[in-house]
């Protein structure tokens, strides 16, 4: 909870609109009701499903969606072979100007 609202606090100071969501469900059930969204940062591991199985689920629905994951883990999310190598990755902690850096280049990407 405590890194949603850090993450949420360094996004809107960025200037980017944000909603929050405080589950996998949550962030599903935003989805549906049709929030213009353009990109999710989720962390890796959740209580009720992975962000992986998350993203999944979103780009399913909607592959426009721009995913950036978070984790703790750095060994495994930089190992040869993870999927996440195809993804944009924050590992935490990161500082603003890395998360910065992530999202202007995902903008510029499309």
């Amino acid at each position: 909870m405590m890194v949603r609202a850090v993450v949420g606090e360094m996004l809107r100071a960025l200037g980017y609109a944000v909603c929050e969501a405080d589950s996998a469900k949550a962030a599903i059930a935003l989805l549906r009701k049709g929030r213009s969204i353009t990109t999710i940062i989720t962390d890796i591991q959740m209580p009720d499903i992975t962000g992986i199985e998350l993203a999944n689920m979103i780009r399913h629905a909607r592959p426009d969606i721009r995913v950036i994951y978070m984790t703790a883990y750095a060994k495994e999310a930089t190992q040869k072979g993870n999927q996440l190598l195809n993804h944009d990755v924050l590992v935490k902690p990161f500082t603003f100007d890395q998360l910065e850096s992530v999202m202007i280049e995902r903008l510029q990407q499309h």
